[in-house]
């Protein structure tokens, strides 16, 4: 019998983590559909295959358990792989250094049993402090959404930007006409917003059954000027792709989609190069932009971010006060959380 779901882990020297996110697998109960676990080693160099190896005779029980082990490629390649080997109707990500809720497959399989139409279901997290308990709802949906996806719906969700694999269930369907790629980060950023495009019917569970580790050790947290570069380039490689293949008329969603990645990489150019240099990768992927859909671009621009597109261009520090007021509002939370179990006690 197919498997409903296929949860893809992928750990590349995840021994410390290993333990917590499988453990919280195996708490999982109620759920009435056949579910798949694919892990993938990813050439680690610690531990972590004996660890795996210890955890699949007690997964068994529950799930079907696939373990890929395979060289160093990085996390795209990793996910590839997962997908590939996977057998489910929809696919989920898991990332070993965060665990799940306790109901966290029944829920998944209760909205899917509901409604097997939906592309997307999305996901709220918790997230926490490595180290610390969960206390805040950081990655809690702004916009919860269930129904027809259109352009109201490209437009908020190309707005929030909202693309972390472990975010989003997807249909098998969906998923297996694209892939992570070769990029060993944002991998989910080059990839999801194409997603939504391509997505008929998009629901979102609200209560929060995923617990998203903030670790200072962790890719999305290391990030190099080389990796942004090669982000950007991926990023220019699509747009001149698009350009080339049909320079009359270019699909108004795709375009959104476009801009939203461009956007989104305005933080990472900013703390990773020099302001001058940021600035001008920044500037250039708007001038491709404008070279894709010169006509439209500056409505699609005003109408899903509510500024001209100059604005975004002529006034990009305005991501460097974004990040920096994320960091002040984080640890505001987090001082107010001590605090208060300090005084609880």
């Amino acid at each position: 019998m197919q498997p409903l779901v296929s949860v893809i882990i992928s750990i590349y020297n995840g021994e410390k983590y290993i333990a917590g996110c499988f453990d919280s697998l195996l708490t999982q109960s109620d759920f009435l559909e056949p579910v798949e676990i694919v892990i993938v080693n990813d050439g680690s160099t610690d531990n972590s295959d004996a660890l795996v190896r210890e955890y699949i005779e007690k997964l068994s029980i529950n799930y079907i358990v696939k373990y890929v082990n395979q060289e160093n490629c990085g996390i795209g390649v990793a996910r590839d792989a997962g997908v590939k080997q996977s057998t489910g109707s929809y696919i989920a990500f898991v990332d070993v250094d965060d665990y799940v809720a306790d109901d966290y497959i029944s829920t998944i399989c209760s909205q899917l049993i509901v409604n097997q139409t939906v592309d997307i279901v999305e996901i709220s997290a918790h997230s926490f402090l490595d180290g610390a308990s969960p206390f805040f709802d950081l990655h809690k949906l702004r916009t919860p959404y269930h129904g027809v996806v259109n352009q109201c719906v490209i437009d908020i969700r190309m707005r929030e930007r909202y693309w972390y694999a472990w975010s989003k269930v997807i249909k098998r369907d969906l998923l297996v006409e694209s892939s992570f790629g070769q990029l060993r980060c944002f991998e989910d950023l080059m990839l999801y917003p194409f997603l939504y495009i391509n997505a008929r019917f998009v629901s979102s569970i609200e209560k929060p059954i995923y617990f998203y580790r903030i670790n200072a050790g962790s890719l999305s947290n290391n990030v190099s000027p080389e990796q942004v570069m090669s982000l950007v380039s991926a990023v220019k490689g699509r747009l001149l792709s698009v350009n080339d293949c049909d320079r009359v008329v270019v699909d108004e969603w795709r375009l959104v989609a476009l801009i939203s990645i461009v956007s989104s990489l305005r933080s990472f150019l900013f703390s990773s190069l020099n302001p001058i240099s940021a600035y001008l990768e920044y500037k250039k992927l708007f001038g491709m932009l404008k070279n894709v859909d010169d006509k439209n671009i500056n409505r699609i621009v005003l109408r899903v971010f509510g500024v001209k597109l100059g604005a975004l261009i002529i006034f990009p520090f305005l991501s460097l006060l974004s990040v920096f007021f994320y960091k002040q509002s984080f640890l505001v939370k987090f001082v107010r959380n001590a605090v208060f179990r300090f005084t609880s006690l």
